[in-house]
């Protein structure tokens, strides 16, 4: 469902991003609206969590994963 054809709208506040977007009702077949954010945080000790937060206007069927790459090592290599 989420995919690079989505618009996102972000929001930086010094330590965090966070994502937002609507989702309308019949969009992929879904019922209602919905409405999700997601935010990334980056502590004081360098752990970056992602958190999710969902509301639906009807009753539907959720499942988020991530699939975000990082290469920290500051090489090139394919993934």
């Amino acid at each position: 469902m989420f995919s690079f054809q989505r618009l996102w709208t972000p929001f930086v506040n010094d330590n965090r991003l966070t994502l937002t977007y609507r989702s309308p009702e019949g969009e992929d077949g879904f019922p209602g609206d919905m409405d999700v954010t997601l935010t990334y945080t980056l502590d004081e000790d360098g752990l970056l969590t992602l958190d999710y937060l969902a509301t639906t206007t009807k009753p539907c069927p959720l499942n988020f994963t991530n699939h975000s790459y990082f290469n920290l090592a500051g090489q090139v290599y394919n993934i």
